[in-house]
């Protein structure tokens, strides 16, 4: 997936575990998805999305 342009902040967490907070970027649009990102998407979402950042590095 492209994400030119998307700004983020790397995030330590205890045990050595890095997460990144994406940031919005005014005027940001996505150019296009493959089906192929849809997909992945839709898996990690329905796997993660329900939890916070600290539930999912733990």
């Amino acid at each position: 997936m492209d994400l030119e342009g998307v700004e983020y902040e790397t995030v330590l967490y205890e045990y050595d575990h890095i997460g990144y907070k994406f940031n919005p970027v005014h005027g940001f649009q996505t150019k296009e998805l493959t089906v192929e990102d849809i997909e992945i998407l839709d898996i990690v979402i329905a796997e993660v999305g329900h939890l916070n950042a600290r539930e999912i590095i733990g």
